[in-house]
């Protein structure tokens, strides 16, 4: 049985954070190399699930006009590239490989956009340092080169923990402003309806200091 559209994101989102919650489970009750991996891993499915579920609605409003963008920038957000197949005379799409560093700073850029909030991340704040190192850990142990390079220090989980809650703490910042900016605009939208009712059935002259 197929997800509905309504669903789908909420049910991916549950699924990788319950990973992460498992993960810290496991990682709680017995402190191995091998739990370590596995809650590092699960980290970055949930921080790269989420930023598809967000560069899945930039794509829909791009889709439905509401937010225009040049052809690149939707190849970018769909993690494509193109290339010319010189013998059939047709492109070719493949993966388009874009560092998660970039990725979630372009991904955040438009999906603020489509939303019409200001959301900058600070690059100069130790969650974000955090990040970068926790990136290069998880390559390290998903690529390893050499038996050491599979294992996690205590810095490597500490700096993975600050990451999770870093990038968690800013998605959840971002869907405040959203809402925080419809509060506003629900809020106009109902001073105009009162004053186009008043246009529309304005009170008789006196009435006002007419009584029963």
């Amino acid at each position: 049985m197929k997800s509905s559209p309504e669903t789908w994101d909420v049910k991916l989102l549950d699924l990788i954070h319950g990973d992460v919650e498992d993960a810290r489970v496991w990682l709680k009750g017995k402190d191995t190399q091998s739990h370590r991996r596995a809650f590092i891993r699960a980290v970055f499915a949930a921080i790269e699930g989420t930023l598809y579920i967000m560069r899945t609605d930039v794509l829909k409003s791009i889709q439905k006009g509401e937010y225009p963008q040049p052809v690149g920038d939707v190849s970018l957000l769909n993690e494509e590239s193109y290339s010319l197949d010189q013998q059939r005379l047709k492109a070719n799409v493949s993966p388009r490989f874009i560092p998660l560093s970039v990725m979630l700073r372009y991904t955040i850029k438009h999906f603020t956009q489509v939303h019409g909030i200001e959301f900058n991340i600070d690059t100069m704040k130790p969650g974000w340092q955090a990040f970068l190192r926790a990136i290069d850990t998880r390559n390290r142990i998903t690529h390893p080169k050499k038996p050491d390079q599979f294992l996690v220090s205590d810095p490597s989980l500490r700096d993975t923990q600050t990451a999770y809650k870093w990038f968690f703490t800013i998605y959840g910042a971002i869907h405040e402003s959203i809402l925080k900016d419809l509060k506003v605009q629900e809020e106009q939208l109902k001073v105009q309806l009162g004053g186009l009712r008043k246009e529309i059935n304005p009170e008789p002259p006196g009435m006002s200091r007419v009584r029963p």
